[in-house]
């Protein structure tokens, strides 16, 4: 949702705004945890370390990106041979999404 929804829905964004605010202080909290680190044992500038902090995220990240993109493939490979890795239904699906599909959960609602 855009912040130009605050007016609507205030509490939903300022939840996401708070959440977003927190991700971003811990990765750069880390980050400067790395850089100070890094200028302590090798005598590297700060700013480098953090640039190199965050450089590393993103290769981390896009690492972790491409390997389940190879591992979605060779799954999609394997299912259309028969072959299912893939668990075929979730069972807890329907209590997250709070369907209900037992007679007896009907009749209690």
């Amino acid at each position: 949702m855009a912040l130009s929804n605050i007016f609507n829905e205030p509490r939903r964004e300022l939840t996401e705004t708070f959440v977003g605010i927190l991700i971003v202080s811990a990765v750069l909290l880390i980050d400067y945890a790395f850089a100070s680190l890094l200028e302590n044992y090798t005598g590297l500038p700060w700013s480098a370390g953090m640039i190199l902090g965050i450089l590393s995220i993103i290769v981390v990240i896009g690492f972790l990106i491409v390997i389940h993109a190879i591992g979605e493939e060779i799954c999609d490979l394997l299912q259309r041979h028969n072959i299912h890795l893939r668990p075929r239904s979730m069972p807890d699906a329907d209590k997250i999404s709070g369907r209900c599909t037992h007679r007896w959960n009907a009749v209690d609602r």
